[in-house]
């Protein structure tokens, strides 16, 4: 076995590993890349490598190192860089320059849907574009580590519509709690799940006693306006 099939191979597993800790699938990363989805497809497989010129923008798109991702070497997460979770062209085109930062203890008293005038809020600047009804939340839990971790924060828009796998912000009906979880379906069932999975309750199915208040779209080291 050659030194590039040897290369290919481990690029594949962390291509796949990547993709796997993203909200974004193959059809996603590859119009995000402005490529065919057979493209993914192969690399994936390990039948093609993509070009050079592509890795940076893969790593971007998936929030990886890109060292991490063409070597394998240092940290895979690059969580310090700002980054959208969405396919550009998915992406609202109204782009605002602050959004609300939400006290999570807001959210669960139920006092989120008029978010333009929030209350107990101060204000960021947003990184990416999103509807007038977007807010951020500052991660204060490991639930969902590593891709989301303390001392970071999220955008989250309530007109997403959560399709196949997306982060969601979601608060059961009958509680006071909101939490944030990765929503993906199995066999025609939705799930929520933590990355934690010694939390009690790490895979919920999502019923109706659930409501989903926004879709994670961003992440980034926040910087409040003055």
């Amino acid at each position: 076995m050659d030194c590039a099939t040897i290369l290919g191979m481990k690029f594949t597993n962390r291509l796949r590993m990547a993709l796997d800790s993203s909200p974004l699938n193959q059809s996603d990363l590859a119009r995000a890349l402005n490529i065919k989805p057979q493209s993914v497809n192969q690399w994936l497989c390990g039948k093609n490598y993509p070009r050079h010129t592509h890795m940076d923008n893969i790593a971007k798109a998936l929030n990886v190192s890109g060292v991490w991702l063409t070597t394998g070497e240092g940290p895979r997460s690059n969580f310090l860089q700002p980054y959208s979770w969405s396919a550009a062209n998915n992406q609202p085109q109204n782009a605002r320059c602050k959004l609300p930062l939400i006290p999570w203890s807001q959210l669960s008293a139920g006092i989120h849907n008029n978010i333009s005038e929030p209350r107990d809020s101060q204000f960021i600047e947003s990184p990416c574009q999103c509807s007038s009804n977007a807010f951020a939340l500052e991660i204060q839990d490991d639930s969902m580590s590593p891709q989301f971790c303390l001392g970071e924060t999220i955008v989250v828009d309530s007109e997403h519509t959560p399709v196949k796998k997306r982060y969601v912000v979601v608060k059961r009906w009958d509680e006071d709690r909101v939490v944030l979880r990765l929503a993906v379906t199995i066999n025609g069932d939705s799930f929520l799940c933590a990355s934690n999975h010694e939390l009690h309750g790490a895979h919920i199915k999502l019923t109706q006693d659930w409501q989903i208040l926004g879709v994670v779209i961003s992440k980034f080291r926040s910087y409040r306006c003055e």
